[in-house]
């Protein structure tokens, strides 16, 4: 019951969630250029120093590989382009105090049992859980998955 709601995914192995974020982060930059739109970061607590340090980071210095093994117009494999579609240092909220990271919460675990069905979850439906959010996906955020969810 959001309208104009968009939602980014990624699946990445547990142990690579800055990486995730950053892929994610890039993808959301690109997209929001393309929109003409920026954006306010809303994150579950937790990582608030390591992502705070990533995105100030990539504020300045994020270099994206070519998809072709050059820029066409550099001829160099690697373009710096920063971040610049979001506006301000994540906000961190702990979703137990936010309907909005709790919405945010359900959407990656709704993705997770798809990707990870378990019997006991699956016997409440909730491995087919984030097929309601179709509606919603930015399926443009990759070309290599036709729901656009952000994979290694």
């Amino acid at each position: 019951m959001l309208p104009g709601a968009r939602l980014f995914n990624a699946v990445f192995p547990a142990n690579q969630d800055e990486k995730a974020f950053e892929r994610m982060l890039n993808r959301i930059n690109r997209t929001l250029r393309a929109w003409g739109s920026y954006a306010v970061l809303v994150c579950d607590e937790g990582k608030e120093v390591a992502y705070t340090r990533l995105v100030r980071r990539m504020y300045v210095y994020n270099p994206i590989p070519s998809q072709y093994g050059v820029w066409l117009d550099t001829g160099e494999a690697y373009k710096n382009i920063p971040v610049e579609r979001v506006v301000e240092d994540p906000f961190f909220k702990d979703s137990t105090q936010s309907y909005f990271v709790q919405l945010v919460d359900f959407s990656a675990y709704a993705l997770l049992r798809r990707e990870r069905p378990v019997p006991s979850k699956t016997k409440y439906g909730l491995d087919t859980a984030f097929n309601s959010l179709a509606p919603i996906l930015v399926r443009k955020a990759t070309r290599k998955d036709p729901e656009g969810i952000i994979r290694p």
